[in-house]
């Protein structure tokens, strides 16, 4: 395989010499402190065990709306107010904290097995008490989970303070499961949950979240407490089975992550260096949803992994970036989703495919108003219509474009290397410029409204076709069929002009 030769444009600027670089990182903000957890405790408290203090599901705030007044917008939503947390306290079946386990006198659980301090081995949990925890590691604990099952029935309560997770890892703690395998039915019942500056290592394992019914009392909102993705993502669901936040470190090895909907693998409220990573996993999300997300301070890779999805395979959004390296992927719509909400216009959001077969039913990367980085290599692809489709993201929480620096700011940039691809690139952003960089690969499709370069490379149109061409191009680099025309404009080093005959009978048209 051939190296992929980077070149940073400058905002607005079409690419030159048939590359794109890799953006530098724009901190469009100063980090400032990590934002307060939902929902829980005093970082300077003392670190007590959260056993149930009654019945769960008989304490007043685990009803879903509770902190919500009758007929009044939910925390978050537009005239709600600023988000907060449903009204109920944390509890843990077991806690670890600091090396030490603590097993609640009334776990509102059956629970056998071995469970010492450093380890919980050959054990079952089962519970059907809604918003109740199984195992909760905080503080500076080492804790192993093996050769042991979970199984989890009803509601949680609010995923980003652990309320009603399987296994919860916290703080500066680290846990591994092995050999594990976690049920859960129920809405925002996770299966794992890793927060803080925690790490969470899973082999061998099957985590498997069925999703549930929504209750009648809940208030929609967003962020803590919401029960369903945020309405822009036009998704569905409402469990997610794994949720990364905080710093924590997430590690998933020859595992099984199974969703029903919502998400497979998410992560969320980043401190700006969260990393989750996933090797020789089966991935899947069966209904609408995704395989994997990251926003703002987050960073996925996922290799040899098998990947079943309906919608999306991987959602990216803001200062963050995905890896997919040597996969096999299967999604009725989209490879990766990226879009900007509520950013700053000078972001950037990475997208990376790296070998592997993809099939996807839409486009292999669908852009929604966001700068983005592009990165295609070695892949073999099939896509119902797009490799690369941008749009006008309608969504109300999408990032602007000051009018003064429409087509300025870095836009999409991609590059497209080595193999033969098959599918359209059709920008319709009208706020950002699209770039794309061939490098020893072929394209068969349309391109509409690109700059891009050719460097050993070839183009195929299949349809009449608008580009600007960058570089040494030479007319027997580009083909179409008779009665398809490829109009462009001569850019930086380019010297075609005129009307060209095409090999096999289009025409190549260059102002």
């Amino acid at each position: 395989m051939n190296t992929i030769k980077e070149k940073r444009p400058a905002y607005g600027m079409p690419v030159a010499e048939g590359a794109v670089n890799k953006p530098e990182k724009v901190n469009a903000m100063p980090p400032g402190p990590p934002p307060m957890e939902a929902g829980g405790p005093d970082p300077n408290a003392k670190l007590e065990p959260h056993p149930p203090t009654c019945r769960p599901s008989e304490h007043p705030g685990s009803v879903p709306g509770a902190d919500v007044e009758p007929g009044k917008p939910g925390p978050g939503m537009p005239g709600g107010g600023p988000p907060k947390a449903p009204p109920f306290p944390r509890m843990e079946s077991i806690d670890v904290l600091d090396g030490k386990v603590y097993v609640a006198e009334e776990p509102y659980a059956e629970i056998s097995g071995e469970i010492t301090d450093g380890a919980m081995k050959n054990a079952s949990y089962k519970t059907d008490e809604v918003c109740l925890n199984g195992v909760y590691i905080g503080g500076k604990s080492e804790y192993r989970i093996e050769n042991s099952a979970f199984e989890l029935n009803g509601y949680g309560i609010d995923d980003f303070a652990g309320n009603g997770a399987a296994v919860m890892v916290h703080d500066d703690s680290s846990v591994t499961l092995e050999n594990v395998h976690i049920t859960t039915h129920g809405v925002i019942r996770p299966a794992t949950v890793a927060h803080g500056n925690s790490t969470l290592i899973v082999r061998n394992s099957v985590l498997d979240t069925r999703g549930g019914e929504i209750p009648e009392s809940y208030v929609p909102r967003v962020a803590s407490g919401m029960m369903e993705p945020p309405p822009g993502l036009k998704l569905g669901g409402n469990c997610r089975t794994h949720l990364s936040m905080g710093n924590s470190r997430s590690y998933f090895y020859d595992s099984k992550i199974l969703a029903h909907s919502w998400a497979a693998l998410s992560t969320d409220s980043s401190w700006g260096d969260q990393y989750l990573e996933a090797h020789n996993c089966d991935v899947v999300c069966e209904t609408v949803g995704y395989g994997t997300y990251a926003d703002n301070g987050c960073h996925n890779t996922l290799e040899d992994c098998r990947i079943s999805v309906d919608t999306h395979v991987a959602i990216i959004a803001g200062d963050a970036w995905v890896k997919l390296n040597r996969c096999t992927v299967k999604s009725n719509q989209y490879g990766c989703m990226l879009h900007g909400i509520r950013g700053h216009y000078t972001e950037v959001t990475e997208g990376h495919i790296t070998g592997g077969d993809w099939d996807v039913g839409e486009a292999l990367f669908f852009v929604k108003s966001e700068n983005v980085y592009l990165k295609l290599d070695g892949v073999k692809v099939k896509t119902g219509k797009y490799l690369i489709h941008s749009v006008v993201n309608e969504d109300d929480a999408a990032t602007k474009v000051p009018e003064e620096m429409k087509c300025k700011v870095y836009g999409v940039n991609a590059v497209i290397a080595n193999g033969e691809f098959a599918g359209d690139i059709v920008h319709e952003d009208t706020d950002r410029t699209m770039n794309i960089s061939f490098i020893n690969a072929t394209l068969t499709g349309v391109i509409r409204d690109a700059y891009i370069a050719l460097e050993n490379s070839r183009w195929i149109a299949t349809g009449d076709s608008c580009v600007c061409l960058m570089g040494d191009v030479n007319p027997e680099q580009i083909d179409a069929p008779a009665g398809v025309t490829v109009s462009a404009m001569a850019g930086e080093g380019c010297v075609l002009k005129g009307t060209y005959t095409l090999a096999s009978g289009g025409t190549l048209a260059v102002n």
